[in-house]
């Protein structure tokens, strides 16, 4: 039994059709590659190569500009409140738990500018993550911008009008409300961070300690050979020599 072969489909030649597709299929995905990894511009500051541009972004009612966060801690000794004193006569400031934990993100990411601009390659971002997150000796510690009372976190904002920085005062929520000691996932906490940077209920289990906000403590990231800690609970009075904080200010 012999098989024809149709000249047309639907009204539309056969013949040739193959041979278009194939044509257009090298358009289409040079078309959807060719966009270019556009570089920032450069930052003012004469040590901008030092810094690592976190991007601006919106979580719920709470934004942040362009910032660009140092590379190194820096105010080592120094208690929470004076770190904040020093910031500011710097002109910079402390990172919140968000900014933290989209500053983790970017760099997990592997995907970073630093502050004149320049790509930075993956390496570099490993070494700046493994820093701050590897469980291993020596102890490190960072300052992170929150201080909670009666139900509420403080913490300050960038006002881009004025470019100062506002204090804000909001009730905390959605959020886990007792210490994990066994551990939260890392990347699931960065995945479901809340609007204030904190877990929240549905993140996994994992091996970062998670200690809960207590009224009248601050915040504080800390890692050494057992563990690493999300630290809600640490006293604003402590001035150690391996706690510093990780200079930030608004990209101009």
């Amino acid at each position: 039994m012999k098989i024809e072969i149709p000249d047309r489909f639907l009204g539309k030649p056969i013949k040739g059709a193959m041979d278009k597709i194939l044509k257009e299929v090298p358009k289409r995905e040079k078309s959807k590659n060719a966009s270019p990894i556009v570089a920032p511009s450069s930052s003012n500051l004469t040590d901008a190569d030092k810094y690592i541009l976190l991007p601006s972004m919106q979580h719920g009612n709470y934004s942040y500009p362009d910032t660009l966060v140092s590379m190194e801690k820096n105010h080592f000794n120094k208690d929470w409140n004076k770190t904040h004193e020093v910031l500011k006569k710097e002109g910079a400031y402390m990172l919140t738990i968000r900014q933290f934990a989209d500053f983790l993100s970017l760099l997990k990411s592997g995907k970073a500018f630093d502050g004149t601009g320049k790509q930075l390659n993956k390496g570099k971002l490993e070494n700046v993550l493994q820093e701050i997150t590897e469980v291993r000796d020596p102890w490190r510690s960072e300052w992170l911008d929150a201080k909670f009372e009666d139900g509420n976190i403080l913490y300050h904002k960038f006002d881009g009008s004025t470019k100062t920085l506002v204090e804000v005062k909001e009730p905390l929520y959605n959020y886990i409300k007792t210490d994990k000691e066994s551990g939260i996932s890392l990347s699931d906490w960065l995945k479901k961070a809340n609007v204030h940077g904190l877990p929240t209920p549905k993140t996994n289990n994992g091996s970062l300690c998670y200690y809960a906000p207590v009224n009248g403590k601050v915040a504080g990231f800390y890692v050494g050979s057992g563990r690493a800690l999300l630290y809600c609970v640490s006293s604003p009075a402590n001035a150690v020599s391996s706690l510093g904080v990780r200079v930030a200010r608004a990209k101009n």
